[in-house]
């Protein structure tokens, strides 16, 4: 039963909707009520919630996550979805050496897991190795053909943080139902390109969908090892008018 509740929680978080990613934190909750020592099940609960905390909710306190996910390790040492979650923790914590120890500790278990490539593809691209991140998640995209949607979103950060901003845009197209982070970086790699009309359009977009977004708040959650490399990142949206 618990393992059934599992298979339930992936669907929903494949989704990736702010909505699908609340049912995932609940099949997975609901999960380890049934089995207290369901690693795989804190390891899910733990991704999901950074899904939830860092994307959608802007926060970068993810404790209560780490501790799940090292939970998770604790209980199953051997379960890439434990060390993902960890890795991604220690990532989002600024901790980029551990994070990068936890992703090679899942990958030697299991490298064809496509949701560990993107994540390992997204770390990639904060430790200025972005180029490196577009292969990973290609290979992910090989792996699993029907890859959740989402998949788009990484490797069009991976294209927007490599400068290459138009075939970034193609990308982000494909994004179905976009979120509100999607449009900030169309508007950005728009207004990169010199495209001022269509900067404007995504802008107005993206304070339709959030009005309460603010650059300061967006740029917090983002791990850049390299200084020099966010502030690039982060110009692209200022001069959206993104403030």
């Amino acid at each position: 039963a618990a393992y059934d509740l599992v298979l339930q929680g992936l669907q929903h978080l494949h989704r990736y909707s702010k909505d699908d990613i609340e049912k995932a934190r609940l099949c997975f909750s609901e999960a380890i009520g049934l089995d207290t020592d369901y690693g795989r099940a804190y390891g899910l609960l733990a991704i999901s919630s950074i899904y939830a905390d860092w994307y959608y909710g802007l926060q970068t306190d993810l404790r209560e996550a780490g501790e799940m996910a090292e939970k998770a390790v604790r209980l199953d040492p051997r379960d890439i979805k434990a060390h993902c979650a960890l890795a991604m923790t220690r990532l989002i914590a600024g901790d980029h050496s551990r994070a990068g120890t936890h992703f090679d500790t899942a990958l030697a278990l299991n490298g064809n897991d496509d949701l560990l490539l993107v994540e390992y593809g997204r770390y990639l691209m904060y430790v200025e190795r972005p180029e490196e991140g577009l292969l990973k998640i290609r290979e992910a995209m090989r792996l699993n053909p029907f890859h959740p949607n989402w998949y788009w979103n990484i490797y069009g950060r991976c294209l927007h943080t490599l400068g290459r901003y138009e075939e970034a845009i193609g990308v982000f197209g494909k994004v179905a139902n976009p979120p509100f982070w999607t449009t900030a970086y169309l508007a950005a790699c728009h207004a990169a390109l010199g495209d001022a009309e269509r900067a404007m359009r995504f802008r107005q977009q993206l304070y339709e969908a959030k009005p309460d977004f603010t650059l300061e708040s967006f740029a917090r959650i983002f791990p850049y090892q390299n200084p020099v490399t966010a502030e690039r990142y982060f110009e692209t949206f200022r001069s959206a008018g993104i403030g």
